[in-house]
């Protein structure tokens, strides 16, 4: 969706709340690259749009906001640039889903 190297991407998330690809989504998510010194960055992650997964989109603020979700992402990506060991498959679960649904619920009682 945009591309502006080193500063920023945009992509289009259309994977559903059952985790299937779902062209007619349409969520998107940004990350920006933000120099803070010569040798750090800064990156920050804003995944928008969310209310497109209608009732189901708390479920999947709390999935996103986990830490199953983007930040064992960007955790993982920091890892790898440090150290350079290789990224283990840290997509978001459906078992990360139904543990967000459980937050999501205790917070609300």
């Amino acid at each position: 969706m945009v591309w502006e190297p080193p500063h920023r991407i945009v992509l289009s998330w259309d994977i559903s709340a059952e985790w299937k690809y779902d062209p007619k989504l349409g969520t998107e998510v940004e990350v920006r690259f933000v120099s803070e010194g010569p040798d750090t960055t800064r990156v920050d992650l804003e995944h928008r749009r969310l209310e497109r997964y209608g009732p189901q989109a708390e479920t999947m603020q709390a999935t996103f906001d986990s830490e199953d979700g983007w930040s064992s992402i960007l955790r993982g990506l920091k890892t790898f640039l440090e150290i350079g060991a290789p990224l283990r498959d840290f997509a978001p679960t459906p078992q990360a889903a139904i543990n967000a649904d459980r937050r999501t619920e205790h917070n609300t009682r």
